[in-house]
């Protein structure tokens, strides 16, 4: 649970109001949120996860060491990176990155692929399981553009 989970009684109107709270659910199951005081009788209000659809978009969590500007070589090998598929709030998605909600069986394996314009590049596919991959043997190699000076690669 996150957000304000603690709030006063506003006297005027007999209610407590939570703002921004919100359950980080990474499983799919019923959870149950209690409200309760010293004085009155606790009330629980039950949550259904359900698992999601598609992921929404992939991102790449770099490591901490990630250099990002490396020194001219015919061949550079890039550090291990992770890529993650998440939904549209930026959770992200794990094994509930599925086909349809309704079949808890067709999950999804994306076959994800680098490329560049102005460079050539090794190891530049791999395919995702549980809404991950690891990428550990991108390489890129000597530019196709001579004359270019930095190198978009795109996933």
């Amino acid at each position: 649970m996150s957000g304000t989970l603690s709030v006063q009684l506003d006297e005027t109107t007999g209610t407590w109001t939570f703002d921004s709270l919100y359950a980080a659910a990474t499983t799919a199951t019923e959870y149950t949120l209690r409200f309760s005081n010293h004085w009155i009788a606790s009330v629980d209000q039950i949550i259904e996860v359900t698992l999601g659809v598609k992921g929404h978009a992939l991102v790449i969590v770099l490591p901490d060491d990630f250099a990002g500007t490396y020194t001219s070589a015919q061949t550079v090998a890039l550090e291990s990176m992770t890529v993650k598929v998440v939904d549209a709030g930026g959770n992200d998605m794990g094994s509930a990155d599925r086909f349809s909600s309704s079949h808890a069986s067709s999950t999804v394996a994306r076959m994800l692929t680098f490329t560049s314009d102005t460079l050539e590049l090794t190891g530049a596919t791999a395919t995702t399981t549980n809404g991950v991959v690891q990428v550990g043997a991108l390489s890129l190699v000597e530019p196709k553009v001579r004359t270019a000076r930095t190198h978009p690669v795109s996933l």
